[in-house]
């Protein structure tokens, strides 16, 4: 069965290397079924081999620089007689933001090999995208906050068990003394 799955994770990287980066539209269509059913980004839809076909022209007529592929991650579960599989990768142009990609496909061995009969895919909008480095950044700040709002919470816990009460006196500047009295 690992075999299989390899066999139909490469269709499907095949496929798309055809069309992303070698923008043959020809040599991508050869690893899809005739009855192929496509959802591509935007929700465009393609039922048939023919429809695909006329989309794909389309998009590479419209803009038919490639694409750089990296960091493909491929996921294949046995399903029924085929394979689902689900991938993640980076597609960017040259000198343009790399953008992640989802796909979901179900492949069927069809004459010895593996064909794609329904492929969703997927572009992340870059005005949506959110860079690891701010992501990053924003899972920092919100640790420091969480933090943060313990010790004030602290703070307030031990103000409000002291009897007398607490009280500051500003000395230098940036340094405060904090008294209690009883």
């Amino acid at each position: 069965m690992k075999k299989a799955l390899e066999e139909a994770k490469g269709a499907l990287a095949d496929m798309m290397r055809a069309y992303l980066v070698e923008r043959d539209v020809e040599s991508a269509l050869r690893y899809v079924t005739e009855d192929v059913y496509s959802v591509g980004p935007g929700n465009e839809t393609a039922l048939g081999k023919a429809a695909l076909r006329t989309q794909m022209q389309r998009a590479v007529e419209a803009d038919p620089r490639p694409y750089e592929l990296h960091d493909a991650h491929f996921t294949a579960k046995a399903m029924g007689t085929g394979v689902l599989i689900l991938c993640r990768m980076q597609a960017a142009r040259p000198s343009e933001a790399e953008q992640p990609v989802f796909q979901t496909a179900s492949l069927q061995k069809e004459q010895g090999t593996y064909k794609i009969g329904m492929l969703h895919t997927s572009i992340a909008h870059p005005d949506k995208m959110e860079s690891a480095e701010a992501a990053s950044l924003r899972r920092l700040i919100q640790e420091k906050d969480a933090r943060l709002e313990r010790v004030i919470q602290t703070l307030q816990h031990l103000s409000n068990s002291i009897p007398g009460g607490v009280g500051e006196i500003a000395l230098d500047e940036g340094f405060t003394l904090i008294e209690g009295n009883e």
